[in-house]
């Protein structure tokens, strides 16, 4: 099975800081920030052998909602 290389770019790097540093802060839930950043890297992750699982739309804004708004995903896949 082929591989991927994935390269975070700096814009999601600090997406995933800033949803981590609001859940622990703002939402007083440093062990529930702990575990989306690591859900989060997990399916990151899988984007290495199966890079077509996720639809590539950049989601919009939420409405009413706590949670800052994540940018497009920000991974690159390359050979």
């Amino acid at each position: 099975m082929q591989t991927y290389k994935i390269i975070m770019t700096p814009d999601a790097t600090d997406d995933i800081t800033e949803l981590s540093r609001y859940i622990a802060k703002n939402l007083l839930a440093p062990e529930t920030a702990l575990s989306y950043v690591r859900a989060i890297r997990q399916e990151i992750a899988k984007l290495s052998e199966m890079p077509g699982i996720y639809n590539r739309k950049v989601c919009p804004p939420p409405l009413r909602r706590r949670v800052p708004y994540i940018r497009s995903v920000g991974v690159k896949i390359s050979h």
